[in-house]
């Protein structure tokens, strides 16, 4: 680039404003927009929303594959999204519908995952509320967001008190562009930020992920991360990527050190992104994990002996 903006200051071009001085060159340029930033699906489909994603995972495995298994409770994709309608019709009856937020906090679980997809079904934006967050940011994040409603584990057993509401729920149809879920910064350097996510985001995001992880029907993928961080949802977004299975540990407990290891041994678990600090727990004489095919990791530099560890 310095090469670029000397060349162009000089000679013919010395009179130019700064403004009007192209850094990039031609092969840079073809390389950004015909090369790293073309949108590839894996699928050749066309970009769908999250609920409608949701809904093609349920007509392809239906009776025939895993949803999630948290714990004991293993559930099909139809049984899953039996209970995504019954949610979806209880927020419906108080409101919820397309581009209404929707705060969730609850411990990662079936409920949590139910909940979430219930939202999507109704076109609603999903806000993550990690249940363990000090009152100050919870407070914060539910005001800020401008969050219609916040579902906690005292409402579900409210909503079970209550008569079901007539349904069928309604499946909204929104454009591409609405956005499906509103992710807070960490406010270590100020105020935490909303970061609203679009559907088009998402549906890219997750074909990619499908395409360079090789996420298939039979994989299973760990859902590590809590609630609150983006990750979260990448997790999800993996497992929907292939129709795969998502693992999430039973009462949505932290995974660290031997405990993550017997999870991913007895899980059978085939992806996983997993924090640098949180990989390097893993005792050094722990056994080889054979059902493991991808472990992806950031967020934080990973050292030199821990990349020859797992490489």
């Amino acid at each position: 680039h310095w090469v670029e903006l000397a060349s162009a200051v000089v000679g013919e071009g010395a009179a130019r404003p700064l403004s009007q001085v192209e850094l990039v060159t031609g092969e840079e340029r073809e390389a950004l927009l015909n090369g790293w930033g073309v949108s590839r699906t894996g699928t050749g489909q066309t970009p769908v929303t999250l609920g409608a994603l949701w809904r093609s995972r349920v007509a392809a495995r239906g009776t025939s594959g895993t949803a999630v298994i948290c714990g004991d409770e293993s559930l099909l994709y139809a049984e899953t999204d039996v209970r995504v309608e019954r949610v979806a019709r209880r927020l419906a009856a108080l409101g919820v519908g397309p581009e209404v937020r929707v705060g969730v906090a609850l411990p990662r679980g079936v409920e949590w995952l139910t909940v979430l997809l219930a939202i999507t079904r109704l076109g609603g934006i999903y806000v993550p509320m990690d249940p363990e967050w000090p009152e100050e940011r919870f407070t914060f994040v539910r005001e800020d967001s401008g969050a219609a409603l916040v579902v906690t584990p005292q409402t579900l057993r409210e909503w079970r008190e209550l008569p079901e509401p007539p349904g069928p729920a309604p499946v909204a149809d929104v454009p591409l562009d609405a956005g499906a879920y509103m992710i807070y910064t960490s406010g270590s350097t100020g105020r935490p930020k909303g970061v609203l996510v679009t559907h088009r985001g998402i549906a890219a995001f997750t074909a990619a992920l499908g395409e360079r992880f090789a996420i298939d029907a039979d994989a299973r993928v760990l859902q590590l991360a809590s609630a609150g961080f983006d990750a979260s949802v990448m997790e999800l977004l993996m497992a929907l990527s292939g129709a795969a299975t998502l693992v999430i540990p039973h009462g949505g407990r932290a995974l660290a050190g031997q405990d993550l290891h017997d999870t991913l041994t007895t899980r059978r678990i085939s992806h996983t992104l997993i924090p640098p600090t949180v990989l390097a727990s893993i005792p050094t004489d722990a056994p080889a994990l054979p059902d493991l095919a991808v472990l992806a990791t950031g967020g934080e530099a990973l050292t030199p002996d821990l990349v020859r560890r797992w490489a």
